[in-house]
């Protein structure tokens, strides 16, 4: 009978600043690698660990969902070696068109570092369905349109404390990335994260330190935060002058314990701001009503 529990070790990956956590599960007799980060050299001491420091063969990659700083390594960690890559349908889809749309930009930014292999996950996974390597369980649950165009979460059936790798759906105490504008979505679903595990469970986000349902409640702040403010600021219109954006920028400073990620709160703002000003007006509108009603009740 395998005894082993699994151990779970964090690589971060630092190259222009992205901070993307790579995470090993060490099993008995081999590593189940979830997500991978962009760069050669990430990439590569990825590989090492599994490799040297671990000593385990690979059984098998799990992506969460399909932002290039979650599968562009993967190739490069997996090596020579054929090792099953698993995804949800909506995640291999979007990996494949940002692989598109973005390659050759990041292949601008990263130099000799870009990984000119890729490869995209080549195993579909349904919602719910589980998954078992070396005695350990793994089971994914779709999230849908979150931070992502399509986000999942995959966590380890085991007695005791849940260990729940949610991806992108939590941004520890830095800067959420907004871009792909489904910010109500989002905050369903970081609720249904709060329900869905039990409050003893362990969080391994693909951004910041792991963490319990604080992270949960943080990223529900932020995200509450960022669209009064940019409510505020639109006053009704979808886009804002140079002069507010850069009031919104320091206002989300303001907020954050420190700059980590903040260069993405300017990556194609203006895209950003016009994606989610439908959302950030309501809650504006919707902010100045209830004030209306605490004033004169």
């Amino acid at each position: 009978m395998n005894r082993f529990s699994p151990r779970v070790r964090t690589h971060t990956a630092t190259e222009m600043g992205m901070l993307v956590n790579v995470h090993l599960v060490e099993t008995a007799h081999g590593v189940v690698l979830i997500d991978g980060a962009v760069a050669l050299s990430s990439s590569r001491a990825v590989r090492r660990i599994i490799e040297q420091e671990i000593g385990k063969p690979l059984l098998a990659v799990l992506l969460t969902h399909g932002h290039p700083d979650h599968y562009m390594g993967v190739a490069e960690i997996m090596g020579e070696r054929e090792v099953d890559f698993f995804a949800l349908p909506g995640a291999i889809e979007q990996a494949r068109s940002r692989d598109a749309e973005e390659s050759a930009g990041m292949r601008m930014a990263f130099g000799d570092n870009f990984p000119e292999r890729r490869i995209f996950p080549n195993r579909v996974v349904e919602d719910g369905q589980a998954l078992t390597f070396d005695g350990v369980t793994f089971r994914v649950l779709d999230y849908g349109g979150c931070e992502s165009d399509s986000d999942g979460v995959w966590f380890i059936e085991q007695a005791g404390d849940p260990i729940v790798f949610c991806g992108d759906l939590i941004y520890n105490q830095m800067h959420l990335f907004m871009k792909d504008g489904h910010p109500l979505e989002w905050l369903s679903g970081l609720e249904r994260l709060r329900y869905e595990f039990s409050r003893e469970a362990r969080f391994y986000p693909a951004h910041g330190e792991p963490c319990g349902r604080e992270g949960i409640y943080w990223a529900q702040a932020y995200i509450r935060m960022y669209l009064n403010i940019l409510g505020d600021l639109l006053e009704g219109g979808d886009t804002l002058s140079p002069a507010r954006q850069q009031r919104l920028i320091a206002a989300l400073k303001s907020y954050l314990p420190s700059d980590n990620l903040i260069e993405l709160a300017q990556f194609k703002l203006d895209e950003t701001i016009r994606v989610l000003s439908p959302a950030a007006n309501a809650a504006a509108k919707q902010e100045s009503e209830e004030e209306s009603w605490r004033r004169y009740s």
